[in-house]
């Protein structure tokens, strides 16, 4: 009798550990939740960040290859209006080597000289003045371009230079959010984990709950058992 009575103080002991050690598990799995909750809402504003950062990569990009692109046709224009100033500076050469050959009575000069009255005279100068007034005109114009065309070439290249910092820069930058993503991703992993290896203890002390239940009860049964042989012993005694 004695024994069993023992037994029961001692499980019911037990028990009551056990469910202290119950709460406080569970108490802990409550606050990994808590913890996993808001690593969740980091990773999610996380992500948010990342899809604007890329966002706005894309459109930088975007604006580089529209500015290259844009380079790229002013070379082409350039490249057109120096081949041509070129052609126009070869035909002038060749025309004032011919006066010089000649001694300034050239082309135009026996244009001149051959005119058979002063009319046509005048008429022959003014289409020389006229020719050589849009020859200059044509060579002041391809420079012009080309002035033009190098300003603007210059301005883009500033423009390109600046789109490749701001493209380097958020590109840093996104590199940097995703390291905050990993180390947040092994955060959960780790807080997942923690909270797994607390349930799986609950669980266990569950049923070594179940099991000091059973045995108090056996007990229990057992005290009662010998109380009611005790009794009906006392009784056959008188």
């Amino acid at each position: 009798m004695k024994e069993i009575f023992e037994l029961r103080k001692r499980a019911k002991e037990e028990y009551k550990k056990i469910q202290d050690e119950m709460e406080t598990h569970k108490q802990k799995i409550e606050k990994t939740r808590k913890r996993e909750h808001s690593v969740l809402e980091e990773l999610d504003v996380t992500n948010r960040d990342i899809n604007k950062v890329q966002s706005e990569l894309r459109r930088q990009r975007e604006r580089l290859r529209e500015t290259e692109g844009r380079i790229r046709k002013l070379e082409r224009e350039m490249a057109e209006n120096r081949e041509k100033l070129g052609k126009q500076n070869d035909w002038l050469k060749r025309k004032l080597r011919i006066m010089q050959r000649h001694g300034y009575s050239g082309d135009n000069m026996l244009l001149l000289s051959t005119s058979e009255d002063i009319s046509q005279l005048l008429r022959r100068w003014r289409y020389i003045k006229d020719l050589a007034s849009y020859d200059h005109k044509m060579m002041q114009g391809y420079k012009e371009t080309i002035k033009s065309l190098s300003e603007q070439e210059e301005n883009l290249g500033r423009l390109r230079a600046e789109l490749k910092g701001h493209e380097e820069k958020t590109e840093r930058s996104l590199s940097s959010i995703n390291d905050k993503k990993k180390d947040k991703e092994m955060i959960l992993a780790s807080v997942r984990k923690e909270r797994s290896s607390y349930e799986k203890m609950l669980r266990e002390l569950k049923e070594s709950s179940q099991k000091l239940l059973e045995i108090i009860r056996q007990a229990e049964e057992s005290e009662k058992s010998e109380k009611t042989l005790s009794i009906k012993g006392f009784q056959g005694l008188k």
